[in-house]
């Protein structure tokens, strides 16, 4: 029975390190991004996505956040949902730096 435990706990492990992981690596993506059309974004019809427009990737981001938080959640993954908005708050605002 004790084998069966530490199965379970080796899983919610592996689960908890791959949507952490998943989730830093998409933010860092959303950071790129927002660097990206901050310096370069396109301007159309009186929109610009210049400046301070590329902040529309902010929302995206907190829309990842509530999927992976659901995940987590319906996974009863809780150590992962707890570390969750913690790679991604360092992923969008602290690893490279802010946009």
């Amino acid at each position: 029975m004790a084998r069966k435990e530490s199965n379970l706990n080796s899983r919610t492990v592996i689960f908890t390190m791959s949507v952490t992981v998943f989730g830093l690596l998409v933010v860092l993506a959303l950071h790129y991004l927002a660097v990206f059309l901050r310096d370069q974004g396109p301007s159309f019809d009186g929109i610009a996505l210049r400046g301070n427009g590329a902040l529309i990737v902010v929302p995206v981001a907190a829309l990842v956040l509530m999927l992976g938080e659901s995940v987590c959640v319906r996974s009863r993954a809780w150590v992962a949902a707890v570390l969750l908005p913690i790679a991604l708050f360092l992923g969008l605002f602290v690893i490279v730096g802010s946009f």
